[in-house]
């Protein structure tokens, strides 16, 4: 895809969302790491910062932050999908890779969880978390 859509090849108004949408992508992993934080859940969580290289039809090639929730029993990712999904302007997965969440992003209504159709609150995200955490310890 990156031959047909080169960097010469966006506009300005496509780098504008591009840019937007990654600043979104930030601000959304600086709250979870804070909720982790802030919630302590047992001390037993560690969030691990990385990023991947997204390269998307129309705003092209760009780096996204994503983080890795390190828990006793998994692993939980917390990895943007795209920039453009069907009703909303973005989608982020959170993953243990046994049980996902779909959390969809509006610049207008913010982040939504789209499994429990709810705005994503703190006590949401962390429910969500421990969801994944209690499943993987079960099996």
């Amino acid at each position: 895809m990156s031959e047909l859509f080169g960097a010469d090849e966006i506009n300005p108004e496509n780098m504008r969302i591009r840019d937007e949408w990654v600043l979104a992508l930030k601000e959304f992993m600086d709250q979870v790491k804070l909720w982790i934080d802030e919630a302590q859940l047992d001390q037993a969580l560690q969030v691990q910062e990385h990023s991947l290289e997204k390269n998307e039809e129309y705003i092209g090639s760009y780096t996204a932050p994503a983080l890795t929730i390190l828990a006793p029993s998994c692993n939980i990712e917390v990895l943007p999908v795209g920039r453009f999904a069907i009703g909303p302007i973005g989608r982020v997965d959170v993953t243990n890779h046994q049980l996902s969440y779909t959390l969809l992003f509006s610049s207008k209504k913010g982040w939504a969880s789209l499994d429990q159709r709810k705005p994503l609150t703190k006590s949401l995200f962390l429910e969500l978390v421990q969801k994944m955490i209690n499943r993987t310890e079960v099996q």
